[in-house]
């Protein structure tokens, strides 16, 4: 089983406007919130990135931590639908 320094790696560059959902994506691109909201991308980064299906999907693991699971699913229902 791998330690968390050699998955961190493999999460240190994901960002919301390069592989976040269609809202992440667009607030960061059209909205700068990656960059207003820094501490944002850390926690999507390393608490939520990998409790998802990444890199076949963005989907959430089935067996992911239920807490961050219901952070994860609160955070993309703010958005609302557009």
């Amino acid at each position: 089983m791998s330690t968390w320094s050699v998955w961190k790696q493999a999460f240190d560059d994901v960002t919301p406007k390069e592989d976040g959902d269609p809202r992440q994506i667009r607030g960061a691109a059209q909205h700068g919130l990656d960059a207003s909201f820094p501490n944002y991308e850390v926690f999507g980064r390393y608490q939520i990135v990998p409790a998802t299906n990444r890199s076949a999907n963005i989907d959430l693991r089935k067996e992911a931590d239920r807490e961050i699971s219901r952070v994860g699913t609160t955070i993309h229902r703010r958005g609302g639908s557009q």
